[in-house]
């Protein structure tokens, strides 16, 4: 009993864990972009190619993006803002000339960068929390049952 609930509590956490992952990831490629805009020119497919080695839903959703200007990021670890800050972010990007691309990528770069270490700090304080609280369940269970 103490085992399936601890576990319970782990598989709840995931999303922060998922959600850090994300943000870390849309933080590397806005400053891999703002690289690519300043120095070497690279093409947007380009740039997301060679970055999606790891699977991550970023990637797989900036490449869905560029395919159909429609998609829309369903995953349940983005709140409502998070998800169309996403999809203004995707929308706009390589729209623009040299200069108003560099501005735009380092102007979303703060904001990402606050979101990135918001998760970070969320994934702190609660995966631990809700592996405790699943393990405390567990044994208040196990005790009630003896």
């Amino acid at each position: 009993m103490i085992a399936i609930s601890t576990l319970i509590g782990f598989m709840l956490s995931i999303k922060y864990t998922e959600r850090k992952k994300f943000y870390s990831d849309f933080y590397s490629f806005n400053k891999r972009y703002i690289e690519c805009v300043s120095f070497s020119g690279d093409s947007l497919k380009k740039l997301l190619s060679e970055n999606n080695s790891s699977g991550s839903d970023f990637y797989e959703y900036m490449q869905a993006f560029i395919l159909d200007k429609t998609a829309v990021f369903k995953k349940k670890y983005l709140g409502a803002d998070e998800s169309a800050f996403l999809y203004e972010y995707a929308a706009t990007l390589g729209r623009g000339d040299y200069e108003t691309e560099k501005t735009k990528a380092n102007v979303s770069l703060e904001k990402i960068k606050e979101r990135k270490e918001k998760s970070v700090d969320d994934e702190k304080k609660y995966k631990p929390l809700l592996i405790k609280l699943g393990f405390l369940f567990g044994a208040i269970v196990f005790i009630l049952l003896i």
